[in-house]
């Protein structure tokens, strides 16, 4: 599919904080920057109202190619389409037809780049929409000042293309370079985000054990694991019919034996499936059904085969071993109650032993159960709306949720301050450069005011199984060891399942490898090689001992100021000559950087912040050795 831009010179203005009045003729915008850095983090300049005027720029077109390959032709983003209204078009060959803008001229901002250095970051918004791209699409044109190449120099000949929606132009030139802006200059500061303090401690937790037990154990793994083909009969490989509450029946169930195994693994918050599909409850609800009975389908009922109350024996050893504890509970599905996809009277069939409610009476039921869970079990670390909720059911949420401030809500935006996103992937593996701490998308955005930290939740079983299925083969370690690096050494908070087996135990063959991956986490990252906790500053430089090998770096922020870091580059000292070691953009509560090979008779390693929106703020910067056992 071939894409065309195409500008010829037309005025038009732009509306925007902190963006001047531009035209054809006086294309110049003026916006805050934040200090520049030089070879040393020493201030080259100090941050302010900056001006850059791109109106030299030619208007000439250029073809340019994406990684699929589609080509496009683009022009100075001071100028739109001739006959159209917009600065870039997707395509404007088809006849008669201006195309379907990529971004509207009137709805264009201007920043610093977010790489740092000198230049400006224009964001095109508001063009076409497309599916998957909510509010339309986005041109972004990365004007960098270069004064070493030629004022005609043509832009970067590849486009960039995020998620089908953002659609990125780098240009490097002289024109790019910017000046101190006029005194009478308007133009503000961008506010910083910060977390809340429970978004903070979640973020610095870096593993949460995600605890499937429910009915699902004991029948088969999914959401609801209860089926009408398993509801009133034992299926194959199940320990009885899922409609039957004894079926779920841990003759062994040890808590403490859970904690042990989440401490083992570096586990700081533990969440447990308090209601999962089926609608089966781990605690005895004193929440009625429409008619006055009880809600039966739980422990500690009569029909139940234990009459104890999991939750609180969770609490209890959570407690004890000083991990935070939180609950999962599916607004979404309860197969008890005939609801799903938030919806009640979802088969025509009711089932013996089903409860056929209505959309209000379901809704009145889920808040009574949400309540008890949000009263009766102390302070809360995290709550999990896997799902979401009913739309209807925001504002009451909203309120009930005052009850526990220092939890953070999985999918929890809109309904609480403390929110945590999904990465968009069950594998662990979320790739791409890095995870920022603000934004709503899977990867974050670090334009975005909102502070929201991404879950990277994966399993330990094959296959992307959360409930304990017994004759499933487990993980790899060296897979785990992948799956750390992209998550907690990207800015994540990796949320490993920890699927608890029929007996009421986390199972042998899986506490192994629990063990071996917490025992390989120690033996890589518990000893540096060299470390310092910096503080306030971008320029760090850590002697080295004499003959040591290294072959990576951890960097953490102090993110009680924001996620500050745009851009950084590590160098180790050979003879008298830096030379490259890692470069990265975003760093975060962690970032983990390993090298292509190690580096043996280094004697100093330093970190240089090269772009940041404020004076760095360094938790710890630390060089260590190749992993013990080779493993990278």
């Amino acid at each position: 599919m071939g894409m065309v831009l195409g500008m010829v010179v037309a005025p038009w203005v732009v509306a925007a904080i902190g963006v001047h009045a531009v035209g054809a003729a006086d294309c110049a915008f003026t916006f805050w920057s934040p200090s520049v850095l030089g070879d040393r983090g020493d201030v080259v300049r100090g941050s302010g109202c900056r001006t850059v005027d791109l109106s030299p720029l030619s208007s000439q077109v250029y073809t340019l190619k994406d990684s699929f390959p589609d080509t496009y032709a683009v022009t100075s983003p001071c100028t739109v389409v001739s006959g159209c209204t917009s600065s870039g078009l997707q395509n404007p060959a088809l006849p008669k037809s201006c195309g379907l803008p990529l971004g509207q001229p009137n709805s264009t901002t201007a920043g610093p780049l977010q790489s740092g250095g000198d230049g400006v970051r224009l964001v095109l918004t508001g063009g076409a929409n497309h599916p998957g791209c909510t509010g339309g699409r986005t041109l972004v044109y990365n004007m960098v000042c270069d004064t070493t190449v030629s004022p005609t120099n043509p832009p970067n000949g590849t486009i960039g293309v995020v998620s089908g929606c953002t659609y990125v132009v780098t240009w490097r030139t002289p024109t790019a370079c910017s000046r101190a802006a006029a005194p009478s200059a308007q133009c503000q500061a961008p506010v910083v985000p910060k977390p809340t303090a429970p978004q903070l401690r979640y973020q610095q937790g870096e593993i949460v054990a995600l605890t499937h037990f429910n009915m699902a154990s004991f029948v088969q793994n999914g959401d609801p694991g209860c089926t009408a083909g398993n509801w009133l009969v034992k299926a194959a490989g199940a320990a009885g019919p899922s409609g039957d509450p004894a079926t779920f029946n841990p003759t062994e169930l040890d808590t403490d034996q859970w904690a042990d195994v989440y401490k083992a693994v570096g586990v700081k918050g533990a969440v447990l499936t308090a209601k999962h599909g089926c609608g089966h409850l781990l605690w005895p609800t004193n929440v009625s059904l429409p008619d006055g009975s009880p809600y039966s389908y739980a422990v500690g009922k009569e029909k139940s085969a234990i009459q104890v109350d999991v939750l609180r024996l969770f609490t209890n050893s959570m407690t004890a071993a000083n991990i935070t504890h939180g609950f999962y509970y599916s607004f979404t599905n309860n197969f008890f109650l005939n609801v799903a996809d938030h919806a009640a009277h979802h088969s025509p069939t009711v089932l013996p032993g089903q409860v056929n409610v209505t959309q209000a009476e379901f809704e009145a039921i889920a808040l009574a159960q949400v309540n008890e869970l949000w009263s009766n079990y102390g302070s809360l670390g995290e709550i999990w709306f896997d799902g979401g909720y009913g739309g209807n059911l925001a504002p009451t949420i909203t309120k009930m949720l005052l009850k526990q401030p220092n939890a953070v809500g999985f999918g929890g935006l809109g309904v609480t301050p403390n929110p945590v996103g999904w990465v968009g992937t069950e594998s662990g593996m979320p790739g791409g450069d890095e995870l920022w701490s603000t934004g709503t998308g899977d990867h974050g955005d670090p334009t975005s005011p909102t502070w929201c930290p991404k879950c990277c939740d994966t399993t330990l079983q094959l296959g992307d199984t959360w409930f304990f299925e017994p004759l499933l083969p487990v993980r790899p370690l060296s897979e785990l060891i992948k799956v750390y690096h992209q998550t907690v050494g990207r800015n994540g908070v990796l949320e490993l399942d920890f699927a608890i087996d029929r007996t009421g135990k986390v199972a042998p063959t899986h506490e192994t490898r629990y063990r071996e991956f917490g025992a390989w986490i120690d033996s890589c990252y518990a000893t540096p090689v060299a470390s310092a906790a910096p503080g306030a500053g971008g320029d760090v430089t850590l002697p080295l001992p004499s003959g040591a090998t290294v072959d990576r770096v951890v960097i953490r922020e102090d993110q009680s100021h924001g996620q500050l870091i745009r851009s950084f580059v590590v160098e180790v000292l050979k003879g008298t000559a830096w030379v490259p070691f890692v470069t990265g953009t975003g760093v975060g509560n962690k970032f983990i950087g390993v090298a292509s090979a190690g580096v043996t008779g280094a004697t100093s390693i330093r970190l240089r912040v090269t772009g940041s929106l404020a004076e760095p703020q360094l938790l710890q910067f630390a060089a260590f050795a190749a992993c013990p056992n080779g493993d990278v």
